[in-house]
């Protein structure tokens, strides 16, 4: 590691590259403290999709995408237009667009990867193909972003055929990869559940536990759904408690409503507390939960302690 700028976001972009988002984020916030415009768009990409133990903050990602594009980074200003109307958009992307064709050109991982974003979901133009094109361009770069992207249009089915046994191969990539908890969870769960893979659910439930180790709040939440519900295992509710308790700590939506839940009728060996409920129910709801955005209604207007 060199004491200059460009050495220090050298070792930072190869510590995200090799999934290393933690390491990798405390480099950028330094650079970002000194006004470096791509230093902030990583900021606001790690933040974006909550990566390594970073909680996802779309408001924040937000900010740091348009401190970038006010320092002049082509990156973040591509990133900073997905919040803005076609038209504003099209006037921020008129000089960014054409510096980040370049920069992908010139084999930037993190470019490509950004604009195919910009041509499959939002940006000056839709453009599948391209879109494709250089998301594929990444994976065979080896980057796990990439690969962890073509492993979700694989299982959803969103511009290419829905193939499970592809998007596993993805997901396996990017695990490998960049160690990456998002990929692990979807392993641990294609595992569990035999999708795209034989049906193996010692495995899947180590990777889901990697997973939460390693950040995944959706992992937590998976945990506490199989062992609330049984799938596979012998329910329990003490368990099921805590994993809920774990996935809301990395604040987890729908892991916030069900705990409020688990409080409210006292269940997992949790004391009944309409308190703790009600602070749950509504930050859950805040957050789009619609299902303890009612559950909050029923308790405020029931004047009870409980339902």
């Amino acid at each position: 590691m060199t004491g200059t700028c460009e050495g220090v976001m050298q070792q930072a972009e190869k510590l995200l590259f090799n999934g290393q988002a933690d390491e990798a984020l405390a480099l950028f916030s330094k650079e970002a403290e000194n006004g470096n415009g791509r230093a902030m768009y990583f900021l606001g990409f790690i933040l974006e999709h909550g990566l390594g133990h970073t909680a996802q903050d779309e408001d924040k990602a937000a900010a740091w995408f348009d401190k970038g594009q006010k320092a002049g980074d082509a990156l973040a200003t591509l990133a900073a237009a997905r919040w803005l109307g076609m038209d504003d958009r099209y006037h921020l992307l008129t000089d960014a667009f054409p510096k980040a064709r370049a920069m992908a050109e010139d084999n930037d991982c993190f470019a490509k990867v950004e604009l195919a974003d910009m041509y499959l979901s939002g940006g000056i133009m839709i453009n599948f193909e391209e879109g494709i094109h250089l998301l594929s361009q990444a994976c065979a770069m080896g980057y796990w972003y990439a690969l962890e992207k073509m492993g979700d249009l694989c299982q959803e089915g969103l511009l290419v055929d829905k193939n499970d046994a592809r998007a596993f191969a993805f997901y396996s990539k990017a695990a490998t990869a960049g160690h990456d908890h998002y990929s692990e969870y979807q392993l641990g769960c294609a595992w569990y559940d035999g999708i795209g893979t034989a049906m193996d659910r010692e495995k899947g439930l180590s990777l889901l536990k990697k997973a939460w180790k390693d950040g995944s709040s959706d992992a937590a939440y998976r945990l506490a759904l199989i062992a609330e519900n049984g799938i596979g295992i012998p329910p329990d509710e003490q368990k099921a408690a805590l994993w809920y308790q774990r996935a809301a700590e990395r604040g987890n939506t729908l892991a916030k409503g069900a705990l409020g839940y688990f409080y409210e009728k006292g269940l997992g060996g949790l004391p009944e507390d309409m308190e703790k409920a009600r602070t749950l129910y509504k930050e859950a709801a805040e957050e789009g939960d619609d299902e303890s955005q009612f559950r909050l209604e029923v308790l405020e207007k029931s004047g009870k302690d409980r339902i």
